[in-house]
């Protein structure tokens, strides 16, 4: 029981990480571009993965048939999902962005029964199609259906980048039963970094960073460590002990805190039209991750970090 309720109390820690992550990030957006947010997130994260590698050896080689998984898993969860991510919500807004990640579990369902041949319920359908009607009103309500509408180009980059991740789960999920959770995410994040390294090199050569704040710094150091390091290290240790479906649900609490912050700290007003789209999302996702079987929970992964 003990164990239970650390567990749970691991899981709110990251949840608060996670939605305070949104208005951290986006307050470093303007010290720091996103491709340069991204390079030193993929970077720190692979040298300290590497580091803890010495301290939690691989207990068995991985076949090269799955290092090509990992690799392409990496390409999709590691340099896509976070580039499209922080491209997105320079544009977008912390709140619409993260209600628009609670359609993770959805697409995860959806591309399961597709690519997995994942037996899909009238039930799931019901809430994957609640929660596309979710997505689709954040992102038109109110905008200006073009590309050159930076606000709906950047929601369609979240949406983007969900898929990627999404995609990451998919791929990522079947090695985490024949390795260990840290291997198999320990090599994502080095071919994250092999696939990234062009965008780095090219955007970060002749970058100057003297002009860079406190503040700008320690939202960059909470982006790397915080929503990387430590929410890894507590959703791991959650997944032990408590069921993924139980896990999942607390991807409630990353808008929740989000929003909570918008309104709290810098007067955000929500319109009825995102009240409206959350319900619909919500609601999806309760469909979809509500009452299923245990082995059907293994596909849903409780790391919600798609940014």
């Amino acid at each position: 029981m003990q164990n239970k309720k650390q567990a749970h109390l691991a899981l709110i820690i990251a949840g608060l990480l996670f939605g305070a992550n949104y208005w951290v990030a986006k307050s470093a957006m303007p010290a720091f571009s996103p491709y340069e947010i991204v390079s030193f997130r993929v970077i720190t994260a692979a040298i300290v993965f590497w580091i803890l590698g010495f301290f939690f050896p691989d207990k068995q080689k991985m076949s090269k048939k799955h290092l090509l998984r990992v690799s392409i898993a990496g390409f999709l969860g590691v340099t896509l999902n976070q580039l499209l991510f922080f491209m997105g919500l320079e544009h977008s807004t912390p709140v619409e962005t993260s209600i628009l990640h609670t359609l993770s579990p959805l697409l995860v369902t959806g591309f399961a029964a597709w690519l997995l041949k994942e037996k899909i319920t009238v039930r799931k359908i019901v809430g994957i199609l609640a929660g596309l009607v979710g997505a689709v009103i954040i992102v038109t309500s109110g905008k200006s259906l073009d590309l050159g509408n930076l606000h709906f180009t950047g929601n369609l980059l979240i949406i983007a980048n969900i898929i990627a991740y999404s995609m990451y789960l998919i791929l990522i999920k079947p090695l985490m039963v024949k390795y260990s959770p840290f291997q198999v995410t320990k090599y994502a994040f080095y071919a994250g970094l092999l696939t990234y390294a062009p965008f780095a090199i090219y955007h970060m050569e002749g970058a100057s960073f003297a002009h860079i704040t406190p503040i700008g710094w320690w939202s960059l150091v909470y982006v790397v460590f915080g929503t990387t390091i430590i929410t890894y290290i507590l959703t791991s240790y959650a997944m032990q002990k408590l069921s993924a479906t139980v896990v999942g649900f607390y991807i409630y609490l990353q808008p929740f805190i989000a929003t909570l912050i918008g309104y709290l700290y810098y007067k955000e007003q929500l319109t009825y039209s995102v009240l409206i789209a959350s319900i619909f999302l919500f609601v999806g996702v309760w469909l979809v991750i509500g009452g299923k079987t245990k082995k059907e929970n293994n596909i849903i992964q409780s790391d919600q970090d798609s940014g």
